[in-house]
């Protein structure tokens, strides 16, 4: 995968890491015959295959899902199945040329330095006929149900194109689809390779970014079929044309074929330009120095640096303090920790509020409630690769508070934190809407049933006001009680790599367990944000006021409920460790 640490391009720009005395070796040594020695050549030709994985596992897992109408998969196999193309495509071509296999990737990686621009044109020719001659492999696979469910080939072109969902979504909300989608693919991308914040390990880092596609196909794929990449779109439509579908791959809806070619360029390039802006931009570090990279850690619930953010930031404080700042470079750690809770709880929101757009207006063909369990589980995982090496990536003020009732978080930055918390909250709800409005429109014109697209409420009325306040107790103990575990050196802890995903998979299963009563917000944040935008955006002063103002309930019942689920584990296991006891894996 595209490393994007290191300022050094030279070193980037091609996958093998000491390429360039590989090379001097190659050529002062006899090669094996026919190796190709030219290393542009060599990487185009990586582009080629992982592009060419990646379209045979997407389109593929499309034509089956089609043309076995619904018998053989439906949308969440879609989901999968793209995401496992691109995990193999990185697999198959990473280590060589950095596993682009999308221009929007090349390009915005040439945008900020890290990829030369004379290799951009080279790259992109490479993915596009790779995503050419797997559509034709998919094609003659497929071709006699092709005859058999559309032998006038009219409707089956979104086998290897997308297009919009229906003609009630105009192509100006695809194209912000678009934007907005690859905007989170490249700022999960840089999140995710960011060994100055909170990244997946070296091993990890292809399923993450697969996670990252199928996260970005459950929340915002229904709109315009989340292309995210013009050569996933550009060479199978290519193709569609030469194989029979007509001119119309490229003129029906206003000649759409632009909206998944443009929309991912510059969506990468706002993506990056976010979390750069944002977050990488501001890491206080003045020189890259490995040495310092063991003082990074999410913040641990046993540590009493748990509050945040970057171990041993004093010093690296007197660092920036005392070496020239890069321009426009944040010096204060409150301020650029609230920048990092702001940016990951924009993102879990985004991937929250999202899906479940998705799956209330897509009415079931976009999704279930599965679908909404994961994703919220996939949206805590980005949320804290995109600020837990900066802030502790708390993203829930049922979190920081916890954490400042039991002194592992300074309690003069509990308000800056949830504040920060709320605004990007607010914010994800403002880009969900803006994306799936047309479709509150058509679905919900008076706005009176799709207010629980971003705040939650009671199940039903035979749940009462106090069973939600109880649930959202229960869930919330079981979320800090379980984060205080997974932290806790000295019990049975996940690994600093996997403490995000051991997070997210916690709050997938209390969706699964304890979602139904009150809609698991487990998080005032979550709720209040969106819950308050909905006002300002048209429901009304019902989302405040209904089910006796309801609303109070996730903001109380997830505050109470980790203070109560932190201190059952601090009481009955942390309090007790001996004081002189030494982990096995210590040295």
């Amino acid at each position: 995968m595209a490393r994007n640490s290191d300022s050094n391009s030279k070193d980037k720009a091609d996958g093998y890491v000491g390429l360039q005395e590989a090379d001097v070796e190659m050529t002062s040594a006899p090669a094996r015959p026919y190796q190709v020695k030219s290393p542009l050549l060599r990487e185009c030709m990586a582009e080629f295959i992982g592009t060419m994985v990646l379209i045979l596992f997407g389109d593929g897992v499309v034509a089956q899902v089609v043309l076995g109408e619904g018998t053989k998969g439906e949308y969440i196999n879609i989901n999968l199945c793209w995401g496992l193309g691109v995990l193999f495509g990185i697999h198959a071509s990473g280590g060589v040329s950095g596993a682009h296999l999308n221009p929007a990737v090349t390009t915005t990686l040439a945008i900020f330095g890290r990829m030369e621009w004379r290799k951009v044109p080279w790259y992109i020719l490479a993915q596009v006929l790779g995503a050419f001659v797997a559509a034709f492999i998919v094609w003659a696979v497929y071709n006699p149900m092709f005859n058999v469910i559309d032998p006038e080939k009219n409707s089956t072109q979104g086998v290897f194109a997308t297009y919009p969902f229906s003609s009630d979504v105009p192509v100006g909300t695809c194209f912000l689809t678009e934007v907005v989608g690859t905007a989170l693919l490249l700022g999960g991308i840089f999140a995710i390779g960011d060994e100055f914040n909170k990244p997946a390990s070296p091993y990890t880092q292809p399923g993450a970014v697969a996670l990252l596609v199928v996260a970005i196909g459950m929340a915002f794929g229904m709109n315009s079929g989340y292309a995210i990449n013009p050569a996933r779109d550009f060479g199978p439509r290519l193709f569609s044309l030469c194989a029979g579908w007509g001119s119309k791959v490229f003129t029906m809806r206003d000649h759409y074929f632009w909206v998944p070619i443009v929309g991912p360029i510059l969506g990468g390039a706002i993506g990056g330009g976010v979390y750069v802006g944002l977050v990488e931009h501001h890491h206080p570090l003045a020189v890259s120095d490995w040495s310092l990279l063991q003082h990074f850690s999410m913040a641990r619930a046993s540590d009493d640096k748990t509050e945040n953010e970057y171990i041993g930031l004093e010093e690296a404080d007197e660092v920036m303090t005392s070496a020239p700042a890069r321009p426009y470079q944040v010096k204060s750690p409150l301020l650029r920790e609230c920048m990092a809770e702001f940016i990951g709880t924009m993102v879990l929101i985004l991937f929250g509020d999202g899906v479940v757009a998705q799956v209330v207006l897509g009415e079931g063909t976009k999704g279930e409630y599965i679908n909404i369990n994961l994703c919220w589980g996939l949206g805590v995982l980005f949320g804290i690769h995109a600020s837990g090496g900066v802030s502790g990536a708390h993203l829930n003020p049922a979190v920081t508070t916890t954490l400042a009732i039991f002194g592992r978080m300074e309690w003069r930055k509990v308000p800056w934190y949830i504040l920060a918390q709320v605004l990007g909250a607010f914010v994800a709800a403002f880009i969900v809407w803006a994306v799936y409005n047309p479709m509150f429109n058509v679905i919900d014109p008076e706005k009176n049933s799709t207010q629980g697209v971003f705040a939650t409420y009671p199940f039903s009325s035979d749940v009462p006001v106090g069973t939600c306040f109880l649930t959202e107790v229960v869930g919330t103990a079981l979320l800090l009680g379980g984060i205080f575990a997974i932290g806790d050196e000295f019990n049975k802890p996940a690994s600093p790599y996997t403490q995000p995903g051991a997070v997210a998979l916690l709050v997938v299963a209390i969706g699964m367990a304890f979602g139904m009563n009150s809609g698991y917000a487990i998080n005032p944040a979550r709720d209040f944000g969106p819950r308050l935008f909905s006002l300002c955006a048209g429901w009304g002063s019902k989302v405040f006021t209904m089910r006796d103002h309801y609303f109070w309930v996730p903001i109380v019942g997830p505050i109470l409920g980790g203070a109560i689920g932190g201190g059952v584990y601090v009481g009955l296991v942390e309090h007790h460790h001996p004081r002189d006891y030494k982990h096995p894996l210590d040295n």
